[in-house]
């Protein structure tokens, strides 16, 4: 699955900015034991981005572990994060 979102941004913080937000993702599953997603946010009202990339391996059913990174960057700092991930329990029928 891939998806792409565009939308307005407004930034109310020193002074109302108005820009765009965008936001692409892409979530494929290589073989059916297997899970690999890619995000990217990037904004103009408050310059910054972000993106993930993580990839899973299927405990059950829909369910998949991995390891996940992430990274943000905004105008003054940046900061990247890295872990594990759990996709895909159903709770309260919600899948998250």
């Amino acid at each position: 699955h891939a998806g792409l979102f565009l939308g307005p941004e407004i930034e109310s913080a020193g002074g109302v900015r108005i820009g765009a937000r965008a936001q692409g993702e892409v979530w494929t599953r290589p073989t059916d034991d297997t899970l690999l997603t890619a995000t990217v946010i990037a904004g103009s009202a408050r310059p910054q981005a972000w993106g993930r990339l993580s990839a899973g391996y299927r405990l059950w059913d829909d369910v998949h572990v991995g390891p996940e990174v992430s990274l943000k960057q905004e105008r003054a700092w940046s900061e990247w994060r890295a872990g594990v991930h759990l996709t895909g329990p159903q709770l309260a029928g919600v899948t998250w």
